[in-house]
């Protein structure tokens, strides 16, 4: 659900208006106790005062091509669960394409443990039942 945004936000914005082939690149890399995901393309790139506000809190006016939320809602899933540590980084040049990177914590959790009670006892009953 995290790359899925992305994704669909390459093809959409950075695919739509090329003239020649578009190309959109997946890689994914650990480095020490960090993952990364990288989703790039090679489309128009995105304009510098628009890159500024892409992942802010502040409320964007909807443009003719979507609503402006599909990345800052995936990075503020990212931080909400993870911690402001993590989230989305984008780097974007015009006629260039964007990168867009993934940022997650590589902590080995024990199954049906994660984010940030990871470190909370388990506890135990029936799903969706307050115990």
């Amino acid at each position: 659900m995290v790359i899925q945004p992305l994704v669909e936000n390459a093809i959409y914005h950075a695919m739509e208006l090329m003239d020649g082939d578009g190309e959109i690149t997946i890689n994914g890399y650990r480095t020490g106790d960090d993952i990364f995901i990288e989703v790039c393309d090679n489309g128009l790139g995105i304009p510098p005062e628009k890159l500024e506000t892409l992942l802010l809190d502040a409320p964007e006016e909807p443009s003719k091509k979507g609503s402006g939320i599909g990345l800052k809602n995936v990075h503020q899933r990212i931080q909400l669960y993870y911690g402001t540590n993590y989230g989305l980084q984008i780097q974007s040049e015009l006629d260039i394409g964007t990168t867009v990177r993934i940022h997650l914590p590589a902590d080995d959790m024990p199954p049906g443990q994660s984010g940030p009670w990871k470190d909370q006892p388990k506890k135990e009953g029936p799903p969706n039942e307050t115990v």
